[in-house]
């Protein structure tokens, strides 16, 4: 079902089948920042955190009533729209709307608030939109990844030095295939598996999380995280135990 409106009217009159195809949920987090220049370095931060975000969030293993053999199905679904995935690496604000002006007058987007990058500047708020995570099953989950966004945004001393274009594209994909059993590549041509970037990004935000008020909360449930797994292990597990119905006990569990 579209819902009726004249923007998700024109959407589906793009994507054509994709539209009947393209069943996702996600988790979308908004953190204020004031002023274009500001916001558009903050997204330069979060671009270069993207796989290790999606690996923390992949909860999305099954596609079509089986398994997918992807930690976050989602992700590649999401792949199939223009305009997705990593935004480009803009040097200023100007660049940014120039090129999405571009999209829309070139007939690949259908308004400039249907970029489907995985971060962007909302179109309707003061905010740096962060659209990596998949749904998640528990709300502390979903807290878990707000909070390190949010950090990520407001950390201004944080590199956001990221491997050649090609290489945060494989990392992505890597995380949308394996979650945090992934190896990903670093911004110096090395590779680390999704945990060592995972605390190589806690260095950098380590401060920002204690403003914030959040440190205790997100070293705990990282920890948690890392005993019991992504919400996508914890599915698959429990499908594996006991297939459906057990599936179901997890979800209600939650």
């Amino acid at each position: 079902m579209i819902s009726p409106s004249k923007h998700y009217d024109d959407v589906s009159t793009l994507l054509g089948q994709l539209t009947r195809q393209h069943a996702v949920n996600g988790l979308h987090v908004h953190v204020e920042v004031f002023g274009d220049e500001q916001r558009v370095r903050a997204l330069r931060r979060v671009r270069a955190w993207l796989p290790v975000l999606l690996a923390l969030s992949a909860n999305s293993p099954f596609s079509y009533g089986v398994t997918s053999g992807l930690a976050s199905w989602r992700s590649v679904l999401i792949r199939r729209l223009p305009v997705s995935w990593a935004p480009p690496e803009f040097c200023d604000a100007d660049e940014y709307h120039r090129t999405v002006e571009q999209l829309v007058t070139i007939g690949l987007l259908p308004s400039r608030g249907s970029t489907s990058w995985a971060v962007r500047l909302s179109e309707r708020f003061d905010t740096v939109e962060v659209r990596v995570a998949d749904a998640q099953l528990r709300v502390d989950d979903a807290l878990l990844l707000a909070s390190l966004m949010r950090a990520i945004v407001v950390a201004e001393d944080l590199p956001d030095a990221v491997p050649p274009p090609a290489e945060l594209d494989a990392s992505l994909w890597l995380a949308a295939r394996h979650g945090m059993q992934a190896r990903l590549f670093t911004p110096d041509g090395g590779i680390e598996d999704a945990w060592s970037a995972t605390q190589r990004m806690m260095q950098g935000i380590r401060d920002a999380v204690a403003e914030q008020g959040d440190e205790e909360f997100v070293d705990e449930h990282l920890s948690r995280l890392r005993s019991e797994g992504t919400g996508s292990q914890r599915q698959l597990r429990a499908y594996e135990s006991g297939g459906v119905q057990a599936l179901g006990g997890l979800y209600r569990e939650w």
